[in-house]
């Protein structure tokens, strides 16, 4: 029995599609035969149209002009209207692939468009996405996940989100990421929800991710008309503890989140099912889970929740109790907790093992790299830290920065063990210590991109892409 290329199974098919880019396998395959046709069109693939690892020959070809009845010209027009996905990388994928390509070869035919990636260096071109009104009309019934990379929370992230707020572009998924907070803490006041002239009303959004200068902003989140579908929500809080803005002569109470605040505007938690928050005080915290209700709460993740002393810990051990979030399953809360390290013993003392309800906790000493200034040294400020954790530490792939050794060291079984993630910053002190540094980047090879800045002897900026997806060890 002879067995020809075109008759291996299906599932020799998709291993060998999974080698290649969406766009060569359309243009190596499609035509050959009606079975390789229906499995180019069928639901086991899903297809994304980039410009990963293309040549100056190849953009030509999908430019340049093509007989209707071509070989390129069917193969192009099937692809799009199949493509699941979209990713632009950088500032030219716009241009080629929807001013050039889709709108002007294709006319549009995004039928089967789900998704949209733009990445930090593609960021820009959301302004003219959120003008193509032909595309943004055509995607308000189809499109389900819209995720933007930033590179910080600043200019870029402030204007595309009015962008955002003002044309109600609301969509399953959204995810807004910033890869890394404010380098330095600014003086000057910096822009957030509450300056956006139109308000917030995403009204088919499920999943959100995104990130919020000031804690009192949760108010506009968790308003009834703001986000009536939301059931899952990732937040991080951008700017500095609220005795740093003290320090620039501007009062707190127009950033503080403020109990009265979220009573008068009816604020509720009553439809979230999971919930993530990074970077917020540990009092706001305690307002916003005494004030609202989460009924359907079951997942929660609390990361680098800072206090400067321990005594809101009783209260934060009550508000975390199933008489306040009585659906939060046991092995689906994880926390993070930072406190100055001078309260390590007070803390042993007074909750480890006698009274502390959350079991298998961790806990140690640590420093901590602070910049304050734009103009200081890359030696700013290093500071000592008491870190206080649920155990088995599965809080990585929650983390976009990670301070020195510590937490890769203590648990990097675990860690590699479930750690998957796309970006994160590394600030670590230099370390002659071979086995820390060696555990630290074995730990960290499923990230895709790793912003690395190393102090202690002249300190180092370097970004590491690309290099840590390895499964060598």
């Amino acid at each position: 029995m002879t067995l020809t290329f075109e008759l291996l199974s299906n599932e020799i098919w998709l291993i060998i599609f999974s080698y290649l880019s969406s766009r060569h396998v359309w243009r190596a395959f499609s035509g050959i035969n009606r079975r390789l046709n229906q499995l180019l069109t069928s639901d086991l693939i899903h297809h994304t149209i980039d410009l990963k690892g293309i040549y100056y020959s190849e953009i030509f070809e999908l430019l340049e002009d093509h007989d209707n009845n071509s070989h390129d010209r069917r193969w192009q027009a099937e692809f799009v209207s199949h493509a699941h996905a979209i990713c632009l990388e950088n500032k030219f994928d716009y241009e080629i692939l929807i001013d050039r390509w889709i709108a002007t070869k294709t006319n549009w035919q995004l039928s089967s468009l789900r998704i949209i990636y733009i990445l930090r260096e593609a960021i820009t071109s959301m302004y003219s996405l959120l003008h193509a009104l032909r595309l943004t009309t055509f995607l308000e019934s189809r499109l389900h996940y819209l995720h933007l990379v930033f590179d910080d929370p600043w200019y870029t992230y402030y204007s595309i989100l009015s962008e955002m707020v003002e044309k109600r572009i609301s969509y399953p998924i959204m995810i807004l990421e910033v890869t890394r907070g404010h380098q330095y803490q600014r003086w000057e006041r910096i822009e957030d929800l509450y300056d956006i002239k139109h308000p917030l009303y995403w009204i088919h959004t499920v999943r959100l991710t995104l990130s919020l200068q000031h804690s009192s902003e949760l108010i506009l989140l968790l308003m009834p008309q703001a986000l009536p579908l939301l059931e899952h929500l990732n937040v991080t809080i951008e700017q500095p503890q609220k005795d740093s803005i003290s320090k620039r002569g501007q009062s707190i109470k127009c950033f503080e989140l403020c109990e009265k605040d979220l009573r008068c505007t009816n604020a509720a938690g009553t439809n979230l099912r999971s919930f993530v928050l990074r970077q917020i005080e540990l009092d706001d915290l305690l307002i916003l889970f005494n004030t609202l209700t989460f009924p359907l709460l079951h997942t929660l993740t609390l990361v680098d929740i800072y206090d400067k002393s321990l005594d809101n810990l009783l209260a934060f051990q009550q508000s975390i109790s199933p008489s306040n979030l009585p659906s939060l399953k046991h092995d689906q809360f994880q926390f993070l907790l930072r406190f100055p390290a001078k309260y390590e013993h007070e803390w042993i003392r007074r909750y480890y093992k006698i009274g502390w309800p959350f079991d298998n906790v961790g806990f140690h000493v640590d420093e901590r790299i602070v910049e304050l200034l734009s103009y200081s040294s890359p030696l700013d400020i290093i500071e000592a830290v008491f870190f206080v954790y649920s155990v088995p530490f599965d809080l990585l792939k929650h983390m976009r920065t990670v301070h020195n050794y510590e937490l890769f060291t203590r648990h990097s079984t675990i860690i590699r063990k479930n750690f998957v993630c796309q970006n994160m910053e590394w600030l670590c002190k230099w370390s002659s210590s071979e086995i820390q540094l060696i555990t630290s980047l074995k730990t960290m090879r499923n990230i895709e991109t790793l912003r690395c800045l190393c102090v202690g002897i002249n300190g180092t900026f370097s970004t590491v892409k690309s290099l840590l997806g390895s499964d060598t060890a």
